[in-house]
């Protein structure tokens, strides 16, 4: 994908990724967790892992879980403190192959994961910012998904928002743009996509899936 986009991986990062995450990069992420997301670097675009759950820069100690600082709304994005600040000075482009959901149903709430069948991978706008510590080994480099209201099928199978999809044209697009009412413009784009899904608990496929490789060993 770095090639395709004539992009470069930050090499560094992953060293230190190495060390700070033994599990390093995850096929399936949760806030707090990382991801590979693209940005653009003084050298060009580039491949970074950053942690999915912002860290302020000026937060003194880490903000609870309990705090959404995983997806950013659109609405009102641009008078929010965390956010605003952002908005047209540090963006990057997530690729995704999914994303999962929690659903209620009569059954309770179960996790629902959508898929674009005509793209194997799509993009999502999202910010990013870094918190840096008295150690720069302790640094966090850290991004939110942007997220607007569904679209009638998202909407239909029982989940109120949405990340923001961009096209890969536009994924390229996005992380050059330094201008917050420009940034605003091109997040309120007018976009459709198909969409299908599937009810699948992502945890338990992965618990299930070490639980074979262990039976095998």
């Amino acid at each position: 994908m770095a090639n395709q986009f004539n992009g470069k991986i930050a090499k560094a990062s992953y060293e230190i990724l190495e060390k700070r995450d033994p599990e390093s990069l995850k096929d399936v992420v949760y806030p707090n967790s990382y991801a590979n997301v693209m940005l653009k670097m003084p050298q060009g675009v580039a491949f970074c892992p950053m942690r999915y759950r912002v860290r302020p820069n000026d937060s003194e100690q880490e903000v609870p879980n309990k705090y959404n600082l995983y997806n950013a709304r659109i609405e009102g994005i641009e008078q929010k403190k965390t956010w605003g600040q952002l908005l047209g000075r540090k963006h990057v482009s997530v690729p995704l192959t999914k994303f999962h959901e929690w659903v209620p149903t009569k059954s309770g709430k179960k996790v629902v994961q959508f898929l674009m069948p005509e793209q194997k991978i799509f993009w999502v706008a999202g910010l990013f910012d870094i918190w840096k510590g008295q150690d720069p080994a302790n640094n966090i480099i850290s991004f939110a998904l942007i997220t607007q209201e569904p679209n009638d099928y998202i909407r239909e199978v029982g989940h109120d928002r949405c990340p923001i999809i961009i096209s890969e044209s536009e994924s390229k697009e996005w992380i050059q743009i330094t201008n917050p009412q420009q940034a605003l413009s091109f997040l309120r784009r007018d976009r459709s996509y198909s969409f299908s899904h599937q009810w699948e608990d992502p945890l338990f496929t992965i618990a299930q899936q070490v639980k074979l490789s262990k039976i095998g060993e």
